[in-house]
């Protein structure tokens, strides 16, 4: 291979793997700093909730339901969903188990072995 030819190659190849540095910094880091583990306050018990795990499988929209786009700007569950339903908004013990319940219980469908909880025990810790 010509000096040329090695030279023209390198840089592209260090561009690309610049380029794949920065991608992989936005996907990871987000629009916001994100929290890594979120606890959920219950009479139940606490439930712990590991966001960085979720997030390297299931797109942010599919639980918080309310991103438009770009816009992040209520990006916790409790910012609509409070301790009472308000009109359509369900109350927030209806939003998680509807939300976790339902996607944990479909990955156990088709995964049997996988560790989505499904029992309220393994979600709630007292």
């Amino acid at each position: 291979m010509k000096a040329k030819t090695r030279n023209i190659f390198g840089a592209a190849l260090l561009a690309a793997a610049a380029l794949m540095l920065v991608i992989g910094t936005f996907q990871t880091t987000g629009f916001a700093a994100e929290p890594t583990k979120v606890t959920v306050k219950s009479k139940r018990g606490d439930v712990e909730f590991n966001h960085a795990t979720h997030q390297r499988d299931i797109k942010c929209e599919k639980c918080h339901h309310n991103f438009k786009g770009a816009d992040r700007s209520k990006p916790k569950c409790s910012d609509c969903h409070k301790a009472k339903a308000d009109g359509d908004t369900p109350d927030s013990k209806t939003a998680y188990h509807n939300s976790c319940q339902k996607c944990h219980k479909a990955e156990k469908k088709g995964k049997p072995d996988t560790k989505a909880p499904t029992a309220c025990n393994d979600c709630h810790k007292k």
